[in-house]
């Protein structure tokens, strides 16, 4: 009910990925994952930064789907990992690519720069949220336009 489908393929493909109950809330958010990991390390300020979407859609620290973001925060998950779910993300609809996508460029300017200075979303974070929009459908890929284009 949480993802608005019944799809039971769908559904085990989630379930394979260790997604259910509680931590299926998260699942949409796993871009931003994508996003912090992009250079290769998730910086203290992309970290709080994911957390307080988790606060803002009042996931509670603890809870199961809290303590999924956090351990895929603290160790990167799988390439075919991270691929699948954007695929899963795409086809459950996508319906929320648009605001995934800003969430992406939030995620990626709460550390770029230097001393706060020049491009705050350096080429690697840039082609992720690109390769995310792309992945999510039109709606995204013209919110990043409108964003980061």
């Amino acid at each position: 009910a949480t993802l608005g489908t019944d799809d039971d393929a769908l559904l085990e493909r989630l379930r394979a990925l260790g997604f259910d109950g509680d931590t299926v809330r998260a699942f949409d958010l796993l871009p931003l994952i994508h996003v912090a990991w992009a250079d290769g390390s998730v910086s203290t300020k992309e970290r709080a930064s994911i957390l307080k979407v988790l606060e803002q859609r009042e996931v509670a620290p603890g809870s199961e789907a809290w303590l999924l973001v956090e351990a895929l925060l603290e160790t990167r998950p799988s390439d075919a990992f991270l691929d699948e779910t954007l695929h899963l993300l795409r086809d459950l609809g996508g319906s929320k690519g648009t605001s995934v996508v800003e969430l992406c460029a939030k995620v990626a300017r709460a550390s770029g720069g230097f001393f706060g200075l020049g491009d705050r979303i350096d080429d690697a974070e840039y082609e992720t949220i690109a390769r995310i929009a792309d992945a999510l459908g039109p709606a995204a890929r013209d919110a990043f336009e409108q964003l980061l284009g």
